[in-house]
């Protein structure tokens, strides 16, 4: 049985995994509390994951919409 906060919030929430090339400055001063505007999309997103950064190479990153 879902718990009341997890029917409310879960089906509103909205995540996408992209790769993206982060460059060693955006990993080392990454905020996880501030949300990323994605010119891209033309939206904000926090930034749940960031999986095997590499500098140089694109990684992937698992962003949720606010």
């Amino acid at each position: 049985m879902l718990s009341w906060w997890e029917s409310t919030v879960t089906p509103h929430v909205s995540t996408s995994g992209k790769f993206l090339n982060l460059t060693f400055v955006s990993i080392a001063t990454f905020d996880q509390l501030r949300p990323v505007y994605v010119e891209y999309f033309g939206a904000h997103f926090f930034v749940n994951k960031i999986s095997n950064w590499i500098a140089g190479r694109p990684c992937k990153v698992e962003l949720v919409k606010i």
